[in-house]
């Protein structure tokens, strides 16, 4: 057997290629949020996805920020509230399954339409909201 996960390492394995394949599957796009923004550049295009991904990326800037610089008036009443975050991302993940079944299928032109901003803050409430 060349790799068996459930094996501890020891000395004599190369502990690179170990870590590149565990990391491997830590990094697949599994959140909703990247759900989201692979289905709207399959099916609205590259600006709808940039846009979104957009979103993400500038709620995991604040949120890492905020606990490097460690801003606890803010970090800690956020982190307490987990269950109110947790059923607001459920609400607004259902709002979001309701306003894609209603939706044309089809590819946004241009870079300056109004959607582009709802895409935008879809993904960062999602984001601080815990939906990773």
């Amino acid at each position: 057997v060349f790799f068996n996960f459930l094996e501890i390492p020891d000395l004599n394995q190369n502990k690179f290629l170990l870590g590149f394949f565990n990391s491997f599957f830590l990094s697949l796009p599994i959140s909703i949020v990247h759900i989201l923004s692979i289905r709207r550049l399959f099916i609205q295009g590259i600006p709808a996805a940039t846009f979104s991904i957009s979103g993400y990326i500038l709620g995991q800037i604040i949120f890492l920020t905020l606990t490097i610089f460690g801003v606890r008036q803010i970090l800690i009443p956020w982190l307490t509230l987990e269950p109110l975050n947790y059923l607001l991302g459920i609400i607004l993940i259902f709002r979001i399954i309701y306003s894609m079944t209603r939706e044309n299928l089809k590819e946004l032109p241009g870079w300056n339409r109004p959607e582009y901003k709802n895409f935008f803050l879809t993904s960062f409430i999602l984001n601080i909201f815990g939906f990773l």
